[in-house]
């Protein structure tokens, strides 16, 4: 699923936007050599800013790349592209459904992960100093450069994470 945006961060409410889409599974050649196969897919316009990418394939790694083609004919990388998924023989009925089991575990370990480093940065950050503690201080900056390191794709994560919930409600 594919939420647009617009250049203020917002969800578009209407369709039409025109998407480049790479989805290619990872195969082994006859040389033993790894390589990426396509994969068809189709995209799915629900004229509300959603987009649905859908593919049938063998089991495997996925690697989707998704960017979007602004007015100048440019290809736009989204943020977090390319993603990765896994292919698997067959999954439980409803595995993958927006309120099946593979979507909550996900939602449960990125929330718990967001709170893991939450924890830790508010940890490192408000740190006690003595006056020339510059190893105390050297920590505190880690901490601090650690979020700017992180700042998108916590952001993505947590777009994602607000963004399934939304769809969930609806």
């Amino acid at each position: 699923m594919i939420q647009a945006r617009n250049q203020n961060g917002e969800n578009r409410k209407s369709g039409r936007d025109e998407w480049a889409i790479e989805v290619k599974r990872k195969v082994v050649n006859d040389k033993g050599m790894e390589m990426l196969r396509d994969v068809t897919h189709e995209i799915v316009d629900y004229d509300n800013g959603q987009y649905e990418v859908r593919y049938v394939t063998e089991p495997g790694e996925l690697v989707i790349k998704v960017g979007l083609i602004d007015e100048t004919g440019k290809v736009r990388p989204i943020r977090g592209s390319p993603f990765t998924a896994s292919v698997i023989k067959s999954a439980r009925t409803k595995a993958n459904d927006y309120l099946g089991p593979n979507v909550n575990q996900w939602m449960l370990g990125t929330l718990k992960s967001l709170e893991e480093f939450q924890r830790s940065t508010e940890a490192g950050q408000s740190m006690k100093l003595k006056e020339d503690d510059v190893k105390g201080l050297i920590k505190v900056m880690n901490h601090i450069r650690d979020m700017y390191d992180k700042e998108s794709e916590l952001t993505r994560q947590q777009d994602c994470v607000f963004e399934t919930l939304a769809h969930i409600e609806r």
